[in-house]
């Protein structure tokens, strides 16, 4: 028993340090709303200094002060040189700003400290005493207290003073902030300062017990990011419990480790944290963002087109290179980069295509790599069958991996694929019965069909291998963005909530991108795997992930290109060689991190993406005719339009009854009952606040409720948005949420098409050029957007932006059309088509449309009835005219004199002032 609670006592002072370093990354994501993944790497660099002042036989004590102080100055250098030009961008990019501050540290320490761990004299009492009969030394008792008293300290400071309530404005809305005499700047540089000098405290606590060293950064964030997820990255109490229980559970499980049902597990107690990051978010999370979730503005992308005119020349120089004219120093270094391009292709894919940042790449193509091996080793199967079966594992890997995706997004999901990837190493790469550690696993030379191709006897025909595979999957890539399920996913990583709305299967598009990327990775790992004799997978740890992301967003992550030249920056590829070649090879992972850096500050398309703009415009300058010719023909078909505008047929009803939607103790909408039917237009009404868009949530499925909604006697209630949508319940959005990374054709196309596996799986190898069918062309004529299919959704005017957005719409042939604010910013021209047009699409069309609109006089003049709503209940529900005389509707929005109003001088327009006076 005392040496359960010994450990106990142990893990709590461990829990201690991983608390520390919670609660900076809380005041960092309080500050900034982004997770800084380089917070361990901090402190390991008051580690370092610490090591640096000790080797110089300055005093402890100075030494101590000065290791703090340096994580203070790092906290003020990131918040001044990186956070500061990316206030604006977003949280997932700050995210990954943070990984190259985390590679550029890693780099300088192991050029002035090497990779060997660097011990340092204990500062704190090392004499012990004993609780509850175990023993233990006092310095881990100092580093709980030192824990603790700082948890309650940040507590009393963040929720008690005003450089606290500052903290959480900044985040909020530093403009607002501004007007109150604070300077957002100062206060977010204040908190990274504080941050900084937490993450140096547990480094420079953390460096006498296990020395200092490069994987100790590791061991420190992951549990502390689990912490501070725990505590949902706010709860400086709730974060430091969860740190205390994961060093509890670490140290026991240590304990009990000899245990026969533990002892194949040496590794588990490493794995407890980021198994908990997974279970956390996944519970926590949500099937779709909320209405205030702010999407991540990712790079730009490429068109996907296959210039054969290009791609066969260069593959052809590649080809006399890697054949013919490359020394084999050079030949290898090729390969590295081909091999490491193949597995940025998957990030192509994930980041750039779907939006969907993975730390874990690597990790998930080895363990197809792996039961690869093993198959070929052990079960002497042939080559071509094993790879097949790699590949195939990586199937449910992906599937299983994307599962926290479907309840996670942004840089919440990378910290998710991180901790797998820290998991699998401890799990599986670092048990040596299953990899053969520093052996490895001896596959043998790779033949297929009699054809060898090991590079240790043939080098170039390695290569050849590694370069053909690259310029397929590259080929499949280019031909997926054009595809529907290509346009799928990238609607999904613009805006999911619209994505639904137009039947896209967010869930579905997320797990084909983990699954597709999944299985890339695998091919890249295999190819790592092969290429000597002995397969070994010392390499496959967690933070080498992290490279390859570095390697794609230099490169380029939305542009299949992108994964060559980023595949240049792989420690044995040609970017080191040439590096190598000018003897400053050891400085590749600094300029990599620094090139990370300098790319997401200013070029966040990457070199490739930067490179074809110029070009470009270089191009339209040199050829202004040539470029309008091209403009002048649509890569999208349309399908001519007969008769009269498509519909759905005979006449359905929407009937709703006692529906209630509730937010804790809120109720937003509370039990409203109407029926709409086809060809009729039913106008909303109500001061903000009323409840007016929580009712086309709850219609459409985006948040949950009570009672009951049926469309022709099918029960809605339960299913999900893209569900509703396939039915026929379509709805807009307040704020356009218009798919800015896809053409305005694209846009119609997401809505239109018809994806169908087959014919996604198809159109990677045999695509074809995209055609607006159904009830697109009709959208099409109706809202004039015929000249401007090819253009950019941002290319357009406010009002277009506006009908494209309701044309996306109408692209779906709606049953029922919830349109939210459409007139919102329209000019009185403008509004006045809007009119008609919401006629048309009801009485030409058949459409049942549901209005929401502030502006009284349109909803008044448009609608066949109103419904009037205040504080979620309904106050009048009846024609226009006499809508426009009921008390109630009077006094909590319209804000008329009863007289005037029954004169008829009255309502026009709900103007801002009338909404402020009215009920919130």
């Amino acid at each position: 028993m005392s040496n359960a609670i010994h450990f106990a006592i142990l893990g709590m002072a461990s829990g201690g340090l991983y608390a520390l370093m919670a609660l900076g990354l809380i005041v960092v994501h309080r500050t900034s709303g982004a997770i800084n993944f380089a917070h361990g790497a901090i402190a390991v660099t008051a580690g370092y200094v610490l090591v640096y002042c000790e080797s110089k036989s300055i005093p402890i004590l100075v030494s101590v002060v000065l290791a703090i102080l340096s994580g203070l100055v790092l906290g003020v250098l990131i918040q001044l040189l990186v956070m500061t030009p990316l206030r604006n961008a977003s949280t997932l990019t700050k995210a990954i700003s943070t990984l190259g501050i985390l590679v550029v540290l890693q780099a300088s320490a192991q050029l002035k400290f090497g990779s060997q761990p660097q011990l340092v004299e204990s500062f704190l009492p090392q004499n012990g005493v004993t609780i509850f009969g175990a023993y233990v030394t006092v310095d881990y008792l100092i580093m709980l207290a030192i824990a603790l008293v700082l948890a309650a300290v940040l507590w009393v400071v963040y929720r008690r003073t005003r450089f606290g309530l500052a903290t959480t404005a900044v985040s909020d809305n530093e403009e607002a902030l501004g007007t109150l005499g604070w300077s957002s700047t100062l206060v977010a540089r204040g908190n990274w300062a504080i941050a900084g000098t937490l993450a140096a405290l547990s480094g420079v606590l953390l460096a006498p017990t296990t020395g200092v060293s490069l994987p100790s950064m590791t061991s420190l964030l992951l549990p502390a990011l689990a912490a501070a997820l725990f505590g949902r990255l706010s709860s400086f109490p709730v974060a430091t419990l969860g740190a205390l229980l994961i060093g509890v559970i670490q140290s026991e499980l240590t304990f009990y480790g000899q245990a026969p049902v533990l002892r194949d597990l040496p590794n588990l107690p490493e794995a407890v944290p980021f198994l908990l990051i997974i279970v956390i978010l996944v519970a926590r999370g949500k099937t779709l963002p909320t209405r205030d979730f702010v999407e991540s503005r990712l790079p730009s992308l490429g068109s996907g087109r296959v210039r054969l005119r290009t791609l066969l020349p260069a593959v052809l120089v590649a080809v006399l290179l890697i054949q013919w004219m490359l020394p084999l120093e050079w030949v290898m270094a090729t390969t590295s980069t081909l091999i490491a391009g193949i597995i940025v292709l998957s990030l192509v894919l994930l980041i750039g295509y779907a939006g969907q940042l993975s730390l874990a790449q690597l990790s998930i193509g080895g363990l197809g790599a792996l039961v690869t091996a093993r198959l070929v080793a052990s079960a002497d199967w042939p080559l071509p069958l094993a790879v097949l079966v790699g590949l195939a594992v990586a199937v449910p890997v992906g599937i299983l991996v994307g599962l926290p995706a479907v309840r996670t997004r942004g840089a919440t999901l990378a910290v998710v694929t991180l901790g797998l990837a820290a998991a699998l190493n401890s799990l599986v790469f670092s048990t040596v019965k299953l990899t053969g550690g520093d052996v490895g696993i001896d596959v043998g030379f790779p033949s297929l069909l009699g054809f060898e191709f090991d590079e240790t006897t043939y080098p170039r025909r390695y290569a050849l291998v590694a370069l053909a595979l690259f310029v397929l999957v590259g080929i499949a890539l280019c031909n997926l963005r054009r595809s529907g399920l290509g346009r799928w996913m990238i609607s999904v990583r613009s805006n999911e909530r619209a994505a639904a709305s137009l039947g896209v299967n967010v869930v579905g598009a997320k797990l084909a991108a983990f699954v597709m990327s999944s299985v890339i990775a695998t091919l890249g790992a295999i190819l790592v795997a092969f290429r000597f004799p002995n397969a070994l997978f010392t390499s496959f740890e967690p933070f080498q992930s992290v490279n390859y992301v570095v390697q794609s967003v230099i490169g380029g992550v939305g542009f299949v290109p992108g994964a060559a030249a980023g595949g240049m920056l792989e420690p044995s590829g040609l970017g080191s060689k040439a590096i190598h070649s000018a003897g400053l090879g050891d400085w590749l992972t600094l300029v990599g991190g620094l090139l990370l850096l300098l790319t997401v500050i200013f070029n966040p398309d990457g070199m490739v993406g930067s490179g074809l703009e110029q070009a470009r415009a270089v191009k339209r300058k040199l050829f202004p005719a040539k470029a309008s010719s091209h403009a002048a023909k649509s890569s999208i078909a349309v399908q001519s339009v007969v008769g009269d505008a498509p519909g759905r047929g005979e006449a359905k009803v929407l009937a709703v009854s006692g529906l209630t939607v509730q937010f804790g103790a809120v109720t937003a909408v509370n039990g409203v009952d109407f029926e709409l039917r086809s060809g009729e237009v039913l106008g909303v009404i109500g001061p903000n606040g009323a409840g007016k868009t929580t009712l086309i949530d709850a219609l459409t499925g985006y948040v949950p409720s009570k009672g009951s909604v049926t469309l022709d006697g099918e029960q809605l209630q339960g299913t999900a948005p893209h569900h509703r949508s396939r039915l026929g319940v379509i709805r807009s959005f307040q704020s356009l949420e218009l798919f800015e990374d896809l053409s305005v054709g694209e846009n119609l196309l997401v809505a239109s098409e018809k994806l169908t596996f087959r014919r996604a799986l198809g159109a990677m190898f045999w695509p074809k050029r995209p055609a607006l069918d159904g009830a697109a062309p009709a959208a099409v004529q109706e809202f004039g957007l015929g000249d401007a299919l090819d253009g950019a959704p941002g290319d357009l005017s406010y009002g277009q932006r506006r009908l494209l957005a309701i044309s996306r719409a109408v692209a779906c042939n709606p049953t029922v059309l919830l349109l939210d604010e459409p007139a919102a910013g329209l000019d009185d021209v403008d509004r006045q088509a809007l009119k008609a047009l919401v006629r048309r699409l009801s009485e030409s069309w058949g459409i049942a449309v549901l209005l929401i609109e502030h502006d009284v006089d349109l909803v008044m003049s448009v609608s066949d009835r109103i419904l009037a709503l205040n504080f979620g209940t309904v106050t009048a529900h009846a024609s226009p005219e006499e809508v426009r005389r009921h008390p109630e509707v009077i006094r909590s929005y319209l804000g008329e004199d009863d007289a005037a109003v029954a004169a008829g001088d009255g309502c026009t327009r709900g103007t801002d002032e009338t909404m402020e006076r009215s009920a919130q």
